[in-house]
């Protein structure tokens, strides 16, 4: 998972046009609930430049975004602050099963070269029952170094009873849950 399509806005006048893949599956705007029909032509006038683009991710899609940070030892240090530790956020887009693999390590070395000092969180959400489970495996950390104790999560609404227009896009809701503990065997329920 973590598929995302991205189109830049190149030209002075900030107007692009995009044809999303016709796949089996809808698309999110990323950040939003807007969901477009595959096969649907997007299309923005006077966009901003020159930060400006477009992206979008097919329903059932994970992505998992750590705070902003100026470097690894900035990002390390938010990690541990104890007072406010920094949470990573989790982004659904619902519509199918999606699942997603954190890859923690301490920033700094190799040693996860030699299967050490990292751990791994599995995101899996299920659809139909509408959960998020957590597998942690940490057995491999030989060290103290600081790793995410939190995380928040955003699911993005696809209805599935009614079927996006191919012309318009249809907003669906934002679920915000959390801070959660990420602990082996968490499970949110939406």
């Amino acid at each position: 998972d973590g598929d995302i399509l991205v189109a830049p806005v190149l030209h002075e006048s900030g107007n692009i046009s995009l044809l999303l893949p016709n796949t089996t599956k809808s698309w999110f705007s990323l950040n939003s609930s807007s969901l477009y029909t595959p096969g649907t032509t997007v299309s923005v006038v006077n966009a901003s430049l020159p930060t400006s683009f477009l992206a979008f991710v097919p329903a059932g899609t994970i992505i998992v975004f750590a705070p902003p940070a100026q470097s690894t030892d900035d990002l390390l240090k938010q990690i541990s602050n104890s007072s406010s530790p920094a949470a990573l956020q989790v982004q659904i887009y619902d519509g199918a099963n999606a699942t997603f693999t954190l890859f923690e390590d301490d920033g700094i070395s190799t040693a996860y070269i030699d299967d050490t000092d990292f751990r791994t969180v599995i995101f899996d959400y299920n659809c139909l029952q509408r959960t998020l489970h957590l597998s942690v495996n940490s057995t491999n950390i030989s060290t103290d170094f600081p790793l995410y104790q939190t995380f928040i999560v955003e699911l993005f609404e696809y209805a599935s009873s009614s079927s996006p227009s191919s012309t318009n896009t249809k907003k669906k809701s934002v679920i915000t849950k959390g801070p959660f503990p990420i602990l082996d065997g968490t499970t949110v329920a939406f």
